[in-house]
């Protein structure tokens, strides 16, 4: 059961959640459901671009290892779309190496599996409110 202080985080948010396994789409998804948030899922990197640009999620979460299209590539080709929306890379290499691969390469944050629910909702809630924030003051400008 969520505790209190998570019970609500992520409240109205859109999520797309892109993994190819099934068991780490409906364990990410229960964990940001018990926050609050409304979830999509995608089993592949095409699959996840065609709802990321089809629909508005205010954070993306792309699985980097999947077959046919990794999430390298999905993310570039999202960035390619002027694809603004926070997208954090999901892997399970720990490495120094592969995070700052992950940050170069379009994403904006970078969370290893497995998944810490307490760090997978504060780096949504962060990612998206900076990301309004943004949009606010461009809409201001």
């Amino acid at each position: 059961m969520a505790d209190e202080t998570n019970a609500r985080l992520l409240e109205g948010l859109q999520i797309l959640v892109v993994d190819d396994a099934a068991d780490n789409r409906l364990l990410v998804t229960r964990f940001l459901q018990l926050a609050g948030a409304h979830t999509d899922v995608a089993s592949d990197g095409a699959q996840g671009i065609g709802l990321a640009l089809s629909k508005s999620f205010d954070v993306v979460l792309m699985d980097i290892q999947m077959p046919s299209m990794d999430g390298y590539e999905a993310v570039s080709r999202l960035r390619a779309h002027h694809y603004s929306s926070p997208i954090i890379a999901l892997t399970a290499h720990a490495m120094r190496s592969e995070r700052e691969r992950c940050l170069t390469g379009g994403f904006d944050a970078y969370l290893t599996k497995p998944i810490s629910r307490v760090d997978l909702l504060k780096t949504i809630r962060t990612l998206a409110d900076r990301h309004q924030q943004a949009s606010l003051s461009i809409a201001h400008d």
